[in-house]
């Protein structure tokens, strides 16, 4: 039997755009589909696609940039590990210092002070910490968890101790050279410093040790040594603040700072 002629295909239907979004190889001008089809083959991109090219791309610099920033910093404490950690601490402590400020909810920011507050942390603090985990990764070396309890607890019982009382103590001074408002309080920085360490040395040692010891121990276990201050002064940024608020609260012994 004859066999039957197949139907014919239905016409092939392209997909259509709205007039002036028509999509460029289907362009019916020849001109402008010759000079696409020249194109390379990466700068072939839809109408719209540019700004998600250059976000990329800004977003591609920035991290390159992070990164460049990351191993220069890097270099530098390993070159200059007094100099980068107490220019790093002084910058913790300015933040700090603001953050609590405003917690107080002073308007105008007291510069005295923070000054005097973030002089002690590049100072002392910084440098003391340096040496001191210098020593102590010599005489307990390693990233166990054995060794970086102990490092954490000899941390928390030798250099916690010295560091408070050298901080209320400097500060104290200090704020009493130049500051009228603590020269309000106390009559002599002696018994300025007395009433401070009276008042607030032990509840500070208290918090430390709750606060660092499980910090340290994360810090001497994960971190390299070279690297630790710095992360250390990274989480300090609230013990900063804890710091500032205890030292300008006021004594039973005095008037509440006013500045």
């Amino acid at each position: 039997s004859p066999s039957r002629p197949s139907a014919p295909a239905p016409p092939s239907r392209r997909p259509s755009f709205p007039r002036g979004r028509s999509k460029p190889d289907q362009n019916p001008h020849p001109a402008r589909r010759r000079a696409w089809a020249g194109r390379p083959r990466s700068q072939r991109q839809l109408p719209g696609s540019g700004a998600c090219r250059d976000m990329r791309a800004a977003a591609g610099r920035l991290a390159q940039s992070a990164g460049a920033a990351r191993v220069w910093y890097a270099d530098r404490l390993r070159r200059a590990p007094m100099l980068t950690n107490a220019v790093t601490a002084s910058g913790v402590m300015v933040a700090g210092d603001i953050a609590a400020q405003r917690l107080e909810g002073n308007r105008k920011l007291a510069w005295q002070r923070t000054a005097v507050l973030a002089s002690f942390n590049s100072g002392f603090g910084a440098p003391f910490f340096t040496l001191f985990w210098r020593a102590l990764e010599n005489r307990v070396p390693g990233q166990r968890i054995g060794a970086a309890v102990t490092k954490a607890i000899l941390t928390s019982l030798i250099a916690n101790p010295i560091m408070n009382g050298m901080f209320f103590t400097y500060s104290t001074a200090l704020e009493h050279a130049i500051l009228p408002s603590a020269r309000d309080q106390h009559a002599s920085v002696a018994e300025a410093i007395k009433a401070q360490l009276r008042e607030k040395y032990f509840r500070t040692l208290q918090v430390s040790a709750m606060v660092w010891v499980p910090i340290n121990t994360a810090n001497f276990a994960l971190v390299p040594p070279h690297m630790r201050v710095v992360v250390a002064q990274t989480c300090a940024v609230v013990w900063a603040a804890y710091l500032s608020l205890v030292q300008h609260r006021s004594t039973d012994t005095g008037k509440a700072d006013s500045h």
